[in-house]
């Protein structure tokens, strides 16, 4: 499956000879992927629905951010996102709707192999930009840590330059993927000197459109590319290649079933012991295939290995968890209590009070180090809100561990 995006700078949607002719980029992406983000549409919220009609294969959804009935609108339209996907792919698709006017994302099921495309248009780089574009990495992290999927493509106009050594909004998506354990996918699969994006006053380039990817994802890319060769305007569109195949089956729960929750650290010594008794009993009629565990070619292909090092492995697992059933505990409200907070989040989130509290008392200032002291210090409170949300099954176990010290 190919997606790809494209910063158009408007979308025609028309079916005249001068809309067909401004939209010649947009057309031919479409008869070269299944998948099309667009972004910059310009479209008002009245015109959203053409994007269904105006391709004979395609159907389309968007957001923007300028409403017609409102009033007369200053200037041309600005901003908006579309996701444009073949119609065969219909059956497969689901608009996710995110309730803001600068992203857009769709779901794609085919045979419970799940993946989600999200498409974004970030703020341009400049200083009263920077608290927006912190605030949009937060908002992309919880639309990604909300979502069961483990397969996630960030695509789209990022406004981040990475060739630009000194560009700000580059060195807080690097952060941002680094602390979240993201993968920026364009910056591995492209070379150094990619650029997506032309400035005709300054005669440059720079790097602006790029792919971030949650582990899986990034593992079911075949390759990229910059398609320099179809640009006609200032900004350059590229294209992925996903193998659909290699995307990891998603099992789909219950509905009424809750997780069952094992906290070791309240259990007594006697529970314990009887634990270690349980788990020997059951793990000693668990089968060792033998042939298999001693076999030295570390690229065997041996189907009959395989089948019975996983069947070793689930008994492994099912005698564990059956020997710890009698202590598990249901819980069917999730606590509010977060792991880790008094270490990792408390310091900082005094430090964004305090900041907040010196720049109310300095009269709001709109720049200077009273606000940059503000954005810093509620930044790093965001992110390690969010690293102990998304490390919260890890910093429990390492309670549960200490307490049995």
């Amino acid at each position: 499956m190919r997606v790809a995006s494209y910063n158009c700078r408007g979308l025609h949607l028309g079916t005249s000879e001068g809309d067909k002719a401004r939209r010649i980029v947009v057309d031919n992406l479409l008869q070269k992927c299944d998948i099309l983000c667009v972004q910059e549409t310009f479209l008002p919220k009245q015109e959203l629905g053409k994007l269904n009609s105006f391709h004979d294969n395609f159907h389309g959804a968007g957001e923007s951010m300028t409403d017609l009935t409102l009033g007369i609108v200053r200037g041309r339209i600005a901003g908006g996102v579309a996701i444009l996907w073949h119609k065969k792919l219909n059956p497969f698709i689901n608009v996710i709707r995110t309730e803001v006017d600068w992203c857009i994302a769709v779901q794609v099921d085919i045979n419970n192999k799940v993946f989600i495309i999200l498409n974004v248009y970030m703020p341009y780089e400049c200083q009263q930009n920077e608290n927006e574009y912190l605030n949009k990495l937060a908002f992309i992290n919880s639309f990604i840590m909300d979502n069961h999927s483990t397969c996630v493509y960030v695509v789209g106009d990022m406004n981040a330059d990475l060739r630009d050594r000194c560009a700000r909004f580059s060195k807080h998506m690097l952060q941002f993927c680094d602390d979240n354990n993201l993968i920026l996918s364009s910056q591995l699969l492209l070379p150094s000197e990619s650029y997506s994006c032309i400035s005709e006053a300054w005669h440059s380039t720079s790097w602006l459109d790029h792919c971030i990817s949650t582990v899986d994802a990034h593992a079911t890319l075949q390759s990229m590319e910059i398609m320099y060769d179809m640009s006609l305007s200032d900004r350059v569109p590229f294209i992925m290649t996903l193998d659909v195949d290699c995307l990891p089956e998603m099992v789909h729960e219950s509905p009424g079933v809750h997780k069952a929750k094992l906290e070791w650290h309240k259990l007594r010594n006697e529970d314990i012991l009887t634990y270690y008794g349980r788990t020997d009993v059951l793990l000693a009629d668990v089968h060792l295939p033998r042939c298999a565990l001693t076999c030295s070619d570390v690229n065997c292909n041996d189907v009959s290995h395989h089948e019975d090092l996983c069947v070793m492995y689930d008994c492994i697992v099912a005698a564990v968890l059956e020997a710890s059933r009698p202590y598990y505990t249901y819980s069917h409200k999730a606590s509010n209590m977060k792991p880790g907070w008094n270490r990792y989040v408390a310091a900082h989130h005094a430090e964004a009070k305090e900041a907040y509290k010196a720049w109310v008392l300095a009269g709001r200032p709109r720049q200077g180090p009273v606000l940059d002291l503000k954005k810093l210090t509620n930044a790093k409170y965001k992110y390690a809100v969010r690293y102990v949300c998304k490390n919260e099954q890890v910093l429990r176990a390492d309670y549960g561990r200490k307490t049995l010290q």
